[in-house]
């Protein structure tokens, strides 16, 4: 088991929001050290970090394993990479240790036994933060993914030496920990660690705002590890920020995100075959190829109507949209239920509402529901607002076909 941090601290400035335009990221993985445990999984996370950045209009650089020098010296060319910027962020999976209240950054040459050494050898977390806030863009954000339990004999025992030091969320600032104080963080079975998956399935949702995305990845995280890990997020933002905006990615896009493993490439193939058919004809393709070749759990809302195409609602829209139920990625959050029913209006927004009643995720707030319920009325409407704000239940959503 290996024990994670994840904070991510978002600055935005006041008219900040809007996804477009300049984005630039440098993406640090650590897992080979010369003389610390190593981390297996915090490369293979931070590959797929990288090319979920790049689809979501990132220019992405990609460290591996780093020495001091250069992670300091790569820290120092974003701050000049990202000037203006419309978004600027640093990733970063490793060890990092806390002492005396600063949080430290461990390349794979760092082997500290005294903290004149550390102060030498690690990176200060502070001086990344100093650094995107000197590059001035519009939206900042540092995710560090590290060993909450210091791999340094000489920081054990002293008082915080646990985990990494509180942050401070000022305004304009999202903080977010990917375990709670004192609890593990899990390396999983797989490739990725629990959190990294949920991440990667959730980053490239369309239309999908940090605070709900992250309160996804929480719902996810928490599922993934039997309630043993969950997020503690601090959020003191005014602003929105979308990793992929309303609308933001076209079919092709849509059928590439990070969704669980083995979909996109179903997704994709899929898309190209039912490309030269539109309307009924697309529909009845659709029931055939999902005969052929069912689609693993895993798909997203933009992928389902990148698949779905001018299949004409309601009554056949619905039909494709059932079809497609077992492959959706559940418990299905707000925005995409959202985004799945834009196409169905009035009694028809209802009935497929209750469809997609089981496999979403609940209970709901009052805008929330709001959003997914539509222009749906009266005597429709208040049963169906009521079992949104109950708790879901997740089993009872259709079992993946196989």
């Amino acid at each position: 088991m290996r024990v994670l941090l994840f904070a991510t601290i978002l600055l935005v400035a006041a008219n900040a929001g809007a996804a477009a335009g300049d984005r630039a990221a440098l993406v640090v993985g650590v897992g080979h050290y010369a003389s610390l445990p190593q981390l297996p999984n915090a490369v293979a996370d931070v590959r797929a970090i990288g090319d979920a950045l790049q689809r979501a209009g990132f220019r992405v650089s990609l460290l591996i394993d780093p020495d001091t020098a250069a992670l300091r010296r790569a820290v120092a060319e974003l701050q000049t990479s990202a000037k203006n910027a419309s978004a600027a962020l640093f990733y970063y999976a490793g060890h990092a240790v806390q002492f005396e209240n600063r949080n430290y950054l461990l390349a794979a040459d760092a082997a500290p036994h005294s903290a004149d050494e550390l102060e030498d050898q690690g990176l200060d977390l502070t001086r990344v933060i100093m650094r995107m806030a000197e590059a001035a863009a519009e939206v900042q954000l540092i995710f560090v993914d590290a060993c909450r339990d210091s791999p340094l004999a000489f920081t054990r025992g002293t008082e915080g030496g646990r985990g990494l030091a509180p942050l401070v969320a000022g305004p304009g600032t999202t903080i977010v920990f990917s375990a709670a104080p004192e609890h593990a963080a899990l390396d999983g079975a797989g490739d990725h660690s629990p959190f990294a998956e949920a991440l990667l399935r959730n980053i490239l949702s369309p239309g999908l705002e940090l605070s709900p995305m992250l309160r996804q990845v929480a719902i996810d995280l928490r599922d993934e590890t039997q309630r043993e890990q969950q997020l503690e997020p601090l959020d003191n933002r005014l602003a929105s920020f979308f990793f992929v905006p309303p609308g933001g990615l076209t079919a092709t896009n849509a059928s590439s995100s990070a969704a669980a493993p083995g979909t996109s490439n179903g997704v994709a193939r899929l898309i190209s075959e039912l490309q030269p058919f539109n309307a009924t004809k697309r529909l009845f393709k659709l029931e055939d190829a999902l005969k052929a070749e069912p689609l693993p759990r895993g798909l997203d809302a933009g992928q389902a109507l990148a698949i779905m195409g001018d299949i004409p609602a309601p009554a056949l829209r619905r039909h494709a949209l059932a079809m497609l139920l077992p492959s959706l990625h559940a418990p299905i959050a707000e925005p995409d239920a959202t985004q799945l029913l834009e196409s169905f209006d009035g009694d028809a927004r209802g009935a497929t509402l209750e469809m997609l009643l089981p496999c979403l995720a609940r209970p709901m707030n009052d805008g929330e529901a709001a959003r997914v319920l539509g222009d749906i009325r009266p005597p429709a409407r208040s049963p169906l607002e009521q079992m949104l704000r109950r708790p879901g239940q997740e089993t009872a959503c259709p079992a993946t076909r196989t």
